[in-house]
Parts: C-alpha cells; structure tokens; sequence
C-alpha cells in the first residue's frame, strides 16, 4: 500500500503545477507544502488519512450492529424506516441504484441518522486518539 501511495504522490506533484485548482486532499497538500515535504511522508500522512476513515466507519457500524442486536425494537423501526424510503423489497441493487439515482433519499433516513448519531456519542471511534508519549500534546483531564 505505501508503495501504491507514493507512485500516486509522485504523479500528483508531477501534475500539480499544470492544475490551477486542487481536485482532492493530496492536491491539496501540495499546494500548501510543496516539496517542503517529502514524497515519504505525504504518502505516511495519505495512509494515514485512509487508515482513519475507515477504521472510524468500520468501529461505528460494529457498534450499530451489536446494538441493535440489543435492542429489537430499535431495530424494526429502523426496518421500517427503510422500507418507507426504499420500498419493501429487500434488492441491495436496487436500493444502490435508488440512491444513485437521488441521494437525497439517504437525508430521509431521519431515525437510522439519529441511531448513528447515539453510537458515535456511545462508542466514540477515535477516542485513544488523546494518547501521546509527550504530554505537552494531549490535554490533561482536570479531576
């Protein structure tokens, strides 16, 4: 993967002085930090960006799932709030093919967001994030 991640690096910074307008994160940093950083370390900072968004996502939706798993009747609204917005049949393809179609229909889902909203506030994914080997970075909790 980090080998991936640099030849991606090194092609963007290829690229970056004939684009006026950055066109995601990498272009982003680029144009910021230019070779002041090396290819090394915006490919650390990328898997590390990568690593996160997915780690968090994953962390939430096992806290969901294990919840919900608990609590049934949580569960069947949620059902039903899904086969309100997205009909009854239980077609993964057509409810992807729904949402590609209008994703505004993923704003419908008012009580599946406020079950997502109650897991992060439960089960926060980045909450080791705090720990540092120096304590001048990492604020102390006052008791």
């Amino acid at each position: 993967m980090n080998n991936w991640l640099k030849e991606q690096i090194r092609l963007h910074v290829v690229s970056a002085e004939q684009k006026s307008k950055a066109q995601d994160i990498i272009d982003l940093a680029i144009h910021e930090f230019g070779s002041s950083v090396s290819v090394s370390d915006y490919a650390e900072s990328a898997g590390a960006f990568i690593f996160a968004g997915y780690d968090t996502t994953s962390t939430t939706l096992s806290w969901l799932f294990y919840t919900l798993s608990q609590y049934p009747d949580v569960l069947r609204k949620m059902r039903e709030e899904h086969a309100r917005v997205f009909g009854d049949e239980d077609d993964s393809e057509e409810i992807c093919a729904q949402i590609l179609e209008k994703p505004a229909k993923l704003s419908e889902l008012k009580y599946t967001l406020q079950c997502i909203k109650e897991i992060l506030r439960l089960y926060p994914p980045a909450s080791t994030a705090r720990m540092s080997p120096d304590p001048k970075y990492v604020t102390q909790q006052q008791n």
